[in-house]
């Protein structure tokens, strides 16, 4: 689509140079959240205690973060159930997948407006310029062009960050849910396991 391409690039260019780095910014900050975003699969439905149930009779354990840990568990188990340690190392690397990205995701958020201020700053030290030099138009846009710097990179530095801080927002409620999960799955399946195989815990 050449006519969308053409108001992509006049907008990027109506930025000036700040405007390379906030896109650069904007996309890996939305790539990650994506990433973040499949990382967090739960992998099945209801409590985690009824899908261990479920999973010690047969029952697929399923995928994602929580139903992944039940598959570990399950693989080992042993007649007296699964040893303590080994069911902590699986449920902490389990947590640690809840946790991906999230603080680099926090770090573009913050960088997004702040980019977009410095282009502001930009802008308007051009505006400045011309105006001492009594120039509306110049080759470097003049007044015209530094203030359109200035709008142009703020508006973008937001468009980037009041979204995306959203989703990570909604993201991050998702993995503290699943850390609930991982903590109930923590508590009930080492009695569970031990009762189903016929042992003590």
């Amino acid at each position: 689509m050449p006519l969308l391409d053409d108001t992509v690039t006049r907008f990027a260019a109506m930025g000036g140079v700040v405007m390379i780095p906030l896109l650069a910014v904007g996309g890996a900050l939305w790539y990650l959240l994506v990433l973040r975003g499949l990382s967090l699969c739960r992998g099945f439905s209801g409590t985690a205690s009824v899908a261990l149930g479920k999973a010690t009779s047969g029952a697929p354990p399923g995928g994602g973060v929580v139903g992944g840990a039940i598959g570990e568990i399950l693989a080992h188990r042993s007649p007296r159930g699964i040893e303590a340690a080994e069911l902590e190392r699986i449920l902490q690397a389990r947590r640690q997948r809840t946790e991906r990205y999230g603080r680099v995701i926090l770090a573009f958020v913050a960088a997004a407006p702040l980019l977009g201020l410095l282009g502001t700053v930009s802008g308007m030290i051009e505006t400045f310029h011309a105006l001492t030099e009594m120039a509306l138009v110049s080759e470097s846009g003049g007044i015209s062009g530094g203030i359109s710097e200035a709008l142009v990179t703020t508006q973008m530095g937001l468009a980037i960050a009041i979204p995306a801080m959203i989703v990570a927002r909604v993201l991050e409620g998702r993995a503290r849910r699943l850390r609930r999960d991982l903590d109930e799955l923590a508590t009930v399946s080492q009695a569970l396991l031990a009762r189903d195989s016929g042992g003590t815990p």
